[in-house]
């Protein structure tokens, strides 16, 4: 996988956080392999694409704040303990306990290690934690399921 430059996520950027503005999050739990406990957020600001990064074993307070913010705002993982709200996200299986959110008006296209997502036709590479996942969300992407 590429390298990434990123920025260190903290609680004032998930409170200022424009979800809409979200290209693709990547939250894996702590026991997930790969990136375990991990938190990957790419944002589109100004048509420059942003990665902010952190993870739950530096920073347990945030982690579920996340995990929350994401799984409220998704629709194709459903649980009688989720209250979906306002839907942002496409929700993608990204296999051992990665969770992939990918914004619904984003159009991703695979490469080989990354994909190119669209937006306003400027085209983004994303770059998944690890291969498995980007495998796993490719292939969730060319053969989707519909859970609605």
């Amino acid at each position: 996988m590429s390298e990434r430059k990123s920025i260190e996520l903290s609680e004032a950027i998930v409170d200022d956080l424009i979800l809409s503005d979200v290209v693709y999050a990547e939250v894996t739990e702590p026991g997930g392999m790969g990136n375990a406990g991990g938190i990957i957020i790419y944002v589109v600001q100004n048509n420059e694409l942003i990665c902010f990064e952190t993870n739950s074993f530096s920073n347990r307070l945030l982690y579920p704040k996340v995990y929350e913010l994401f799984f409220n705002h998704q629709k194709g993982f459903k649980s009688e303990t989720l209250s979906v709200e306002k839907v942002f996200f496409n929700y993608h299986y990204g296999g051992a306990g990665n969770h992939v959110f990918v914004n619904q008006n984003a159009t991703p296209t695979k490469g080989i290690d990354f994909f190119i997502f669209k937006l306003e036709e400027v085209d983004y590479p994303i770059y998944c934690s690890v291969q498995g996942v980007h495998n796993c969300v490719a292939y969730s992407i060319e053969n989707p399921i519909d859970n609605n």
